[in-house]
């Protein structure tokens, strides 16, 4: 449990000890209340630290946690957002990065509400819609439709860089294999596909492509068995695709319930959680079902529920996160360290010429 004793400062014992023991009835009259009660002020008192979904609800411009071991639900005590979309969690700062669409900015804070920011202020006419973590080089990957671009920014928001720039056309999700040093969006473009490249840009090649009725937005990976898993939110399915031969597909789930548009997918273990935009709860399915049954995870609280991610503590003695080059002395990179499947790779920020030294170029 994530306590804030900043925010409570102001309750009293009895309103601290009655928040911890009703739980739901606190959140609740958090729902009701908001930040014009005490118990917004208690509201990191529910939370957990292990073991959770983060769920967005964009019409209501806020951020959830569920918590996996009971289900319960706790909104994240955070400033006012503007059509907030896409979530990630943070295990090695422990904190939340997350999107709003209409100020096109990225956020981090840690679950209880300090130490908010904006980390990254992007082009008018743009709109951020993926979002990933590199704990180990400490990047944050995105997508950015309207410019068509994949981008990456240092968790600080100091630092810049491109990674991919032609033949975009609608990006959506991406999520990062940091054991392969890829990664892979989905683009719901013209020509609806899923492509993959190097974690520095380079090696782009295409995945799988779709009909053009086919709208493929969330993704998420399982590294370990080798498999892509997206959902459609034109075709009502869950499908995935063996990254071993690249060839073999298959349907995980056909959702008879049109008009749901599905959005976020978040692969943990077996379960794979997903939301939809004309959803007010998160569903669960097991990929290793025959003949899955989506049931629902946690109430039905949300307006528009879209960007999900999912964390439990994992022990990895032979991870990419322990071996990696970039997580010492950052590569000896002077900006940036990138994954790659041929090994670490110095970059530099926009503007600069890119080596283990960055330098502005000189017009001679």
């Amino acid at each position: 449990m994530v306590i804030n004793y900043n925010v409570t400062s102001n309750c009293s014992f009895l309103q601290v000890l009655w928040a911890i023991i009703n739980r739901q009835t606190a959140n609740a009259i958090w729902r009701l209340y908001g930040k014009h009660h005490c118990i917004s002020l208690l509201l990191g008192l529910g939370l957990v630290e292990d073991n959770f979904l983060l769920v967005v609800d964009t019409n209501n411009g806020t951020i959830h946690q569920l918590d996996l071991s009971d289900e319960s639900i706790w909104q994240l005590p955070l400033s006012e957002m503007n059509y907030p979309v896409a979530v990630q969690f943070n295990p090695t700062d422990r904190k939340v990065y997350w999107t709003e669409l209409r100020e096109n900015i990225i956020k981090s804070s840690y679950l209880n509400g300090t130490d908010e920011k904006t980390i990254s202020t992007l082009h008018r006419g743009s709109f951020l819609v993926g979002l990933a973590i590199d704990m180990v080089s400490g990047l944050v990957y995105f997508t950015e439709g309207g410019a068509d671009i994949i981008a990456a920014v240092t968790l600080d928001g100091r630092q810049h860089f491109t990674l991919v720039t032609e033949d975009m056309d609608e990006p959506q999700d991406i999520v990062l294999d940091l054991e392969r040093g890829m990664m892979y969006w989905t683009d719901k473009g013209e020509s609806p596909r899923i492509e993959k490249a190097s974690m520095n840009g380079n090696d782009r090649s295409l995945v799988i492509d779709f009909e053009f009725r086919a709208v493929p937005v969330g993704l998420a990976i399982d590294s370990n068995g080798e498999r892509l898993f997206w959902c459609d939110a034109s075709l009502d399915k869950i499908q995935s695709i063996s990254l071993s031969d690249g060839q073999k597909t298959s349907v995980i789930m056909h959702l008879y319930s049109p008009g749901l548009q599905h959005f976020g997918i978040a692969l943990l273990g077996d379960n794979l959680y997903f939301t939809g935009v004309r959803k007010n709860y998160v569903s669960r399915i097991n990929v290793k079902d025959s003949s899955p049954i989506a049931v629902r995870v946690g109430p039905s609280n949300f307006n528009m529920s879209s960007g999900i991610t999912a964390y439990r503590s994992t022990r990895r003695t032979n991870g990419f996160e322990a071996n990696s080059v970039c997580s010492v002395r950052n590569g000896d990179c002077e900006q940036i360290c990138l994954a790659t499947p041929n090994g670490p790779q110095c970059a530099c920020e926009n503007g600069f010429t890119t080596a283990k030294t960055c330098s502005i170029p000189t017009c001679e």
